[in-house]
């Protein structure tokens, strides 16, 4: 990986998504609970996005093996971000 922090501080970021939706879990109100929701996957769905590019993309590999492993990692993640963004913004449109 050329900057190791990018994926290790977006996989930080999904430690306070995990949080998030644990309290949007024991939220009482609806309209909290959907904003917390719809927090948890922004948050979710950007690091997964800045960790699939980094793995995929910019992480150097010692053979054409590790490396199609990395870029398939970094796809799946990639993926997941994406649809995250997009589930967080059709809920958010969906009042």
């Amino acid at each position: 990986m050329r900057e190791p922090w990018l994926f290790w501080g977006s996989l930080s970021f999904l430690v306070l998504a995990a949080i998030c939706f644990v309290v949007a879990l024991r939220a009482a109100s609806s309209p909290r609970v959907r904003r917390l929701e719809i927090f948890t996957q922004v948050i979710a769905g950007a690091a997964a996005v800045l960790m699939g590019y980094e793995s995929a993309f910019r992480t150097s590999a010692a053979s054409i093996h590790e490396l199609q492993i990395n870029t398939a990692i970094g796809l799946l993640f990639l993926t997941f971000g994406i649809l995250s963004l997009l589930t967080a913004v059709a809920k958010s449109f969906n009042r």
